[in-house]
């Protein structure tokens, strides 16, 4: 337990730090500061590709995108970092050059839609705080009796129609006996919020506006599946969930790839 703490404190103070150097991004929205604001995010986007490629996360392009998006602004001054950082010597950075727009409208429309960004970078931000409070709650929270990952197979597809849950419904991913992840066939995760009665081995997962929910009694197998037999139907229904094996998992047994079909 008390690696595990030792290795989530380590991780959210490093996810703190590079949060915190990603909102310095924000510089490169001004001309006298867009240099340093290259070069901070050079190195944050220099890390992003690095773990995408050496861990084959399947956002390749986007990142190396961003590497050579931060390389072109530094084009200008290369030389002159390479002289200062590498060889010890004095130098100036040439400045980005002016819109000239001679049109009032035109300049304050420029300068609101540059505030604008600055908000919203300030915006996804705090948003991104949040997200990781959440996540570090519920460390603190205690596990649940179904904590795990598990999916639905194709052949229970048909269990699912005639319980009424969404088709597109795949993995679902047990916290606390309080929240509930599901990951469709997109992978786009949604929170749930769940109720276990561990003494009635009974759980009830919430529904959101326009699905149904579960209400279904639970009991794991030896295989470590667990099984949820509905108590909200006129007849009761089995729904078998397939437990992943989180060690066999593509981020841990793949091999290296250099390119992949990706966005």
């Amino acid at each position: 337990m008390t690696l595990a703490w030792t290795f989530f404190g380590a991780s959210y103070g490093y996810n703190i730090f590079i949060g915190i150097v990603e909102v310095l991004g924000v510089l490169l929205l001004f001309r006298k500061t867009a240099t340093l604001g290259a070069l901070i995010t050079l190195a944050t986007s220099l890390n992003v590709m690095a773990i995408n490629y050496f861990y084959n996360v399947p956002v390749k392009m986007v990142s190396t995108a961003l590497v050579l998006f931060c390389l072109f602004l530094l084009a200008p001054n290369i030389q002159r970092l390479f002289a200062f950082l590498c060889q010890g010597k004095s130098t100036f950075l040439v400045s980005f050059p002016n819109l000239n727009i001679s049109s009032k409208i035109g300049r304050i429309s420029i300068i609101s839609i540059k505030y604008l960004l600055i908000v919203f970078t300030v915006g996804v931000s705090l948003s991104s705080k949040n997200n990781s409070s959440e996540i570090r709650n519920a460390f603190n929270d205690p596990k649940s009796e179904l904590y795990g990952a598990f999916y639905i197979t194709d052949k229970e597809q048909k269990t699912k129609n005639l319980i009424g849950i969404s088709e597109n419904w795949q993995k679902f991913i047990f916290m606390t006996d309080t929240k509930l992840i599901i990951q469709n066939y997109e992978s786009k995760s949604t929170d749930y919020q769940i109720i276990v009665d561990r003494k009635k081995k009974e759980v009830k997962i919430v529904a959101k506006y326009g699905e149904r929910g579960i209400h279904a009694t639970y009991k794991k197998g030896n295989n470590g599946n667990i099984i949820l037999t509905t108590l909200n139907s006129e007849t009761p229904i089995t729904l078998e969930l397939t437990k992943i094996d989180l060690d066999n998992i593509p981020l841990h047994t793949q091999k290296f790839n250099w390119v992949r079909g990706d966005i």
